[in-house]
């Protein structure tokens, strides 16, 4: 019923009003009266209501280069929080190893994941492994910074206009991509973040979730791993039409990339989508009950709680929308004092007193045009457009 209705112009040109500050001079010392025609070379202060300066600032899309690895790992570090779980886990369970799997989906064979200096083969158990996974995945994100960065044909960053030459100064506010999981599967970052992911599935979805992991390493289903992440402050207007850019690159690739193996890449199925969100803590301290919650939200049905009992919110405003097209969803807690750290770094508006989670979704890539037309509709009623 939205036909004909150019929504990502509305939101362009409401951006633009957002941003696209009005300079105004200081009258009082003629009553107010004075000429609004003013020389433009006075370059008078720009006051907002509360007496801040505003800044004029416009907003471009560019495709990803490797100058924006930086500022890809920094995005990266909020994007998800690798820890282990609680220490009773890690001290009373063995690490189940990763499989290879066939076309099907199915486990065939384990995949060693020991060390090679480990002549015993003994398997590695949770507590060496997760102990300071920590620091591991700090590098392996790297890995996964310079994959996004690199990739040019799928991704959009959003920059100022006008930044400056240096590569600092032109710094992205903002990023989405969509990487395939089979084709990077070898990569490090791919395979600490699918155990970790497996480790931290809730019982009622591990099998599940683990079957579609499986079927994304092996190729069988083409999954992207969907990452977007942003300054806190940048308008939201800008969401959706960073989320229509990536569908005209992945629509692009499937068309046009090098070869038929890169073409069928982008031919996605379905996403994997990691996001987070904020709750009221809960009455225990120890997170040996994670389990348990996890499997009280999937009773409920996922984050349904929120809305009449704990309360949550999404960090990222678009998560809501998202959240109703997912076919598959958990979550897991974040230990505190990570939560702290980041709630009071990047969120002064309050968010520090509240308990972070990681939420996982699974997104048919059939919602996804869906998906930005209903952020576009939300944003649009929002602003009464």
């Amino acid at each position: 019923g939205e036909e004909g209705i150019d929504l990502n112009g509305a939101l362009i040109r409401r951006a633009n009003e957002e941003d696209e500050l009005e300079y105004k001079e200081d009258n009082k010392s003629d009553g107010g009266n004075g000429d609004e025609e003013d020389d433009d070379d006075e370059a008078p202060d720009a006051k907002g209501n509360d007496g801040e300066e505003l800044i004029n600032v416009e907003f471009e899309f560019f495709d990803p280069k490797p100058t924006d690895y930086y500022s890809v790992r920094t995005f990266l570090r909020n994007w998800i929080i690798i820890h282990p779980s609680s220490k009773k886990q890690l001290t009373t369970t063995p690490r189940k190893q990763s499989k290879m799997v066939n076309d099907d989906g199915d486990d065939k064979n384990e995949r060693r994941t020991t060390s090679s200096n480990n002549s015993g083969g003994e398997k590695q158990s949770l507590v060496s492994y997760f102990d300071d996974y920590d620091a591991k995945w700090n590098m392996a994100s790297g890995e996964l910074a310079d994959i996004i960065s690199k990739q040019a044909t799928v991704g959009t960053m959003i920059k100022a206009e006008g930044s400056g030459s240096s590569d600092s100064e032109n710094a992205p506010l903002a990023f989405i991509t969509a990487v395939n999981i089979n084709t990077h599967r070898k990569a490090s970052c791919i395979q600490m973040l699918g155990d970790f992911l497996l480790f931290k599935a809730p019982n009622s979805h591990k099998k599940t979730f683990r079957k579609i992991w499986n079927q994304a390493l092996s190729g069988n289903k083409q999954v992207g791993l969907l990452i977007t992440e942003r300054l806190i402050n940048l308008p939201p207007t800008l969401v959706p039409i960073l989320h229509a850019e990536l569908q005209k690159d992945i629509s692009w690739a499937q068309k046009n990339e090098d070869t038929a193996s890169l073409k069928k890449s982008f031919k996605f199925d379905s996403f994997i989508y990691v996001t987070k969100a904020f709750y009221p803590p809960r009455n225990h301290g120890d997170d040996s009950d994670d389990e348990n919650h996890q499997q009280q939200q999937h009773k409920q049905g996922m984050l349904g709680e929120g809305k009449k009992g704990r309360g949550f919110v999404w960090f990222q405003f678009e998560d809501e929308v998202v959240s109703r097209h997912a076919t598959l969803q958990f979550s897991f807690k974040v230990p505190a004092p990570q939560t702290k750290s980041l709630a009071s770094e990047s969120s002064p508006g309050g968010l520090g007193s509240l308990e972070r989670e990681q939420i996982v979704m699974l997104i048919p890539a059939s919602k996804i045009a869906k998906i930005q037309q209903e952020m576009s509709l939300m944003l649009l009623k929002d602003n009464g457009l």
